[in-house]
């Protein structure tokens, strides 16, 4: 796949992950436990952390 491509998938995953914790925030204070939301909301940012540093190398 091309670098810029990569790049904006791994842009929104990040936007993705923040989403996701904003949620579990708010799911937090209406029923009780979102460490899963929290949980995913890690790995989907870590996910696109490593999109974003891979198709920096590819630009390179």
């Amino acid at each position: 796949m091309h670098p810029v491509v990569v790049r904006s998938l791994g842009l929104a995953m990040m936007g993705l992950a923040v989403a996701l914790l904003g949620f579990a925030v708010f799911f937090g204070m209406k029923f009780g436990n979102p460490l899963g939301i929290i949980v995913t909301g890690v790995f989907v940012a870590i996910g696109g952390y490593a999109l974003v540093n891979a198709a920096d190398k590819l630009a390179k």
